[in-house]
């Protein structure tokens, strides 16, 4: 991920394009950084004809608690290919 995006126009073409409907209201986002933890459209591989709105951010599976989320998710914001094998988030 990098720690910046802008999704000006998304709605009609997602929904068409991946035959699933938007299941919330969503502005369009001009500059968000990742720090802002902005809801971004998401489509899941267990619900895959709904766009649903998720914060950004990576959290692994093996993180059990709130606290530690916390202090990890600002930490996995850019996946760098020459650390990929080294970081276990990854």
């Amino acid at each position: 991920m990098c720690f910046n995006i802008s999704i000006t126009k998304f709605t009609e073409y997602l929904e068409k394009r991946f035959k699933a409907r938007l299941k919330e209201s969503f502005k369009p986002v001009f500059h968000a950084s990742a720090f802002s933890y902005p809801k971004l459209p998401i489509i899941t591989n267990t619900d895959n004809n709904n766009i649903q709105l998720f914060n950004w951010g990576l959290i692994p599976c093996w993180v059990k608690n709130k606290k530690f989320a916390d202090k990890i998710k600002t930490g996995t914001f850019n996946a760098k290919a020459e650390t990929i094998f080294e970081k276990p988030s990854f």
